[in-house]
């Protein structure tokens, strides 16, 4: 699961969001597709939240005020054993 670090929608409630935007010319394919909750979605579309790709897996960055470090993560809620 990838909704921002510590997001607990369930699954059936996330929308996918292209990581390279589809007007940009983001392919829609696993490679470049992301879940995440709405609330989330609208974080990532505004830049409060920035999605990476590392290793071929989407990883999260939030905003510097939720994470001063800046690092990226993914969410475990749903897997505490990724």
């Amino acid at each position: 699961m990838l909704p921002g670090a510590g997001c607990t929608a369930p699954p059936s409630q996330l929308q996918f969001h292209h990581i390279k935007p589809w007007y940009l010319g983001g392919k829609t394919e696993l490679a470049n597709i992301g879940p995440f909750c709405d609330s989330d979605h609208h974080a990532v579309d505004s830049g409060q939240i920035e999605v990476v790709v590392i290793d071929g897996l989407p990883y999260v960055i939030m905003p510097k005020h939720t994470d001063p470090e800046q690092k990226p993560q993914r969410n475990t809620y749903w897997n505490p054993n990724p």
